[in-house]
């Protein structure tokens, strides 16, 4: 045929079209061959004279089916473009044929297109009318989806009765995802009584009919522990199977197992797997999860324009959270060429939704004239939107405002009251400042137990101030036991956080140390070569610390007479519980021991108390 003048090709090409049509419509013609065609036709590729052949021959038989099922089959090509350029009008066209012959599947997928805005306009009454055709029709999805629209007052007013009628009689004809709702009816009791045990046994129904919401819901319920014991293990179980019928919900909630170590081992590589598998579905949840992890350089090498690129996905999709981070790649350059006119642009479109985090980073940008002229009244008004729907950020901005009088008058009790309204929602920043300002008797009278309150609570959270500030508590012991160990402790986690000025207090205590010990330097060496090893532990609330404490106030003489042999036997008890640090105190101490203290570390370790 290659050697064939053009005029014989298509000669012969018709007579084969003519012969398949014929073909066809005589009676051994095999049932469900239009689907076998357009699997051909896919592995055939968009743009192949092979192709172009069989999607005529598609279309031929489609023009020849009298059920109308073929043209469904014609659609999903023209709406891939296999043997034919993509065309979703086209493709709408031919379903609305398929559904004129009376083709359930092209009735349905017309009303998943409407209610969807997918390959047609968004048209609820045009979707209503098709679902109902087809629920008609007892097609199992129709009834389905009809139920949904009926459920959430799409095209027509809610009806919870109606839209339990359509998903009962779906159930019936089958439908794993109708099973899958009634489970989460008796689970929510949303249609009448909370039922468990109705839920747990509609659900595995829907999951032995493939359904991956159910599968969902079921992993949720005991990675919870909501009605069921809580096994993470069967859980997980649950998202496998999820997964493997294409649930993104499951991909997403299996990498989290194995993000956190959830009935799994720590994976993260198979985590990121799932997430990613779950973004080339559309997940928006996915896109988020892994663009973070691109953003903060977790379980894989930080990648700022990837966090960018999957914020702009999410975006894309309206998803206002997503505008809000992609917006701040813009406004520091992240990942993207710095644009404080595109970060404000997408920080407005987040705010008019009522997005608290956008309307308070709008007050920032207008309070330090970030593409915009400085202007606090405009900052105050943005952070009062922010702080009346409870973004604790903004509290601590108004207090700034109404304490510096900065686009209002001065007012100390208004700032009073969003430093307590901030600092009993948890954030740090109106804890540590009204620690701070109850600490110097600023608008209050002084209360050093007011302070320290605050204070001990946004250290909790590692706030370099209040870190500093409870350092300075345990170094004076005021209202508590003074405590050297536990001020170098807290002024080194100061520092680490940035809090430049702890460097100098960490130097003055080991000068208050030098005097406490005396002429034996040596002894003061050692705890400088383990100042910054000493700063990494929390507070002494467990015996592992509480020993580790002890020691070094019994080596240094801090707080009790200095005692070598309770030191090291304290430091043994704290190596036994796992702390390396007081392994390598006690191999220095034992180094350094008399015989007599020798003989005292065996009599003390046979003590149950020192």
């Amino acid at each position: 045929m290659v050697d064939c003048p053009h005029h014989l090709r298509k000669i012969m090409r018709f007579i084969l079209v003519m012969a398949f049509c014929h073909m066809t419509t005589s009676p051994g013609f095999a049932e469900g061959s239009c689907e076998e065609d357009f699997k051909r036709l896919s592995t055939l590729g968009t743009d192949s004279s092979a192709s172009r052949d069989l999607y005529e021959i598609l279309g031929n038989k489609a023009a020849n089916d009298s059920s109308g099922d073929c043209y469904f089959y014609l659609s999903r090509a023209t709406d891939a473009g296999l043997g034919n350029r993509k065309d979703i009008v086209l493709s709408r066209a031919q379903l609305k044929k398929g559904a004129d012959l009376g083709s359930k599947i092209c009735i349905h997928q017309l009303g998943y297109r409407y209610l969807t805005g997918k390959a047609a306009p968004k048209d609820f009454d045009k979707a209503f009318e098709y679902f109902m055709e087809g629920s008609r029709l007892d097609f199992a999805d129709s009834s389905f989806y009809l139920g949904h629209m009926l459920e959430n007052g799409l095209g027509r007013d809610p009806s919870l009765g109606l839209a339990l009628d359509e998903y009962k009689k779906a159930d019936r004809l089958g439908s794993g995802d109708a099973k899958a709702r009634l489970g989460y009816f008796y689970l929510t009791g949303k249609a009448g009584d909370k039922d468990i045990t109705k839920a747990l046994e509609k659900l595995n129904d829907a999951v032995a009919s493939d359904s991956g919401r159910a599968a969902y819901l079921l992993g949720e319920l005991y990675s919870k522990g909501r009605g069921v014991p809580r096994d993470f293990k069967k859980a997980n179980s649950y998202f496998e199977k999820g997964a493997k019928l294409n649930s993104a919900h499951c991909l997403v909630s299996l990498g989290d197992s194995y993000l956190f170590g959830r009935g799994v081992e720590k994976y993260p590589a198979q985590a990121i797997a799932y997430y990613e598998k779950a973004v080339e579905m559309g997940h928006l949840p996915a896109m988020m999860k892994l663009a973070f992890l691109y953003e903060q350089g977790e379980h894989l090498e930080k990648n700022s324009t990837m966090a960018a690129n999957l914020y702009q996905q999410a975006a894309d999709k309206g998803l206002t959270g997503a505008k809000v981070k992609l917006a701040h790649h813009y406004l520091f350059g992240s990942g993207v060429r710095q644009d404080e006119d595109k970060a404000r642009e997408l920080y407005t479109y987040a705010a008019d939704r009522g997005n608290p985090e956008a309307l308070n980073i709008l007050g920032n940008m207008h309070r330090d004239g970030r593409g915009v002229t400085p202007d606090y009244k405009i900052a105050l008004d943005y952070y009062l939107k922010a702080a009346q729907k409870g973004y604790t950020r903004a509290y601590f901005n108004l207090a700034s405002f109404y304490r510096q009088g900065l686009g209002v008058d001065p007012d100390i009790e208004a700032a009073f009251r969003y430093l307590e309204l901030g600092a009993r929602a948890g954030d740090a920043d109106c804890q540590s400042l009204l620690g701070e300002l109850y600490l110097r008797g600023e608008g209050r009278p002084r209360d050093a137990k007011q302070a320290l309150y605050w204070i001990e609570r946004a250290a909790i959270q590692n706030h370099p101030k209040s870190l500093f500030s409870l350092a300075g508590f345990y170094e004076k012991g005021e209202i508590i036991e003074k405590d050297y160990v536990e001020a170098a402790k807290l002024y080194h986690r100061a520092k680490v956080k940035g809090m430049s000025a702890a460097d100098g207090k960490l130097k003055l205590l080991y000068v208050t140390f030098a005097a406490q010990v005396g002429p034996e330097m040596e002894e003061l060496q050692a705890y400088k070569g383990m100042g910054e090893k000493l700063g990494i532990k929390t507070e002494a609330k467990n015996p592992r610390d509480r020993d580790l404490n002890l020691g070094i106030q019994y080596l240094w003489g801090v707080g009790y007479p200095r005692d070598r042999a309770r030191a090291l036997v304290h430091f043994e008890r704290s190596q036994l519980r796992g702390s390396r640090l007081a392994a390598e105190f006690a191999s220095w101490v034992e180094e350094r021991l008399s015989e007599t203290q020798r003989r005292r570390v065996s009599e003390l370790r046979l003590k149950r108390d020192l």
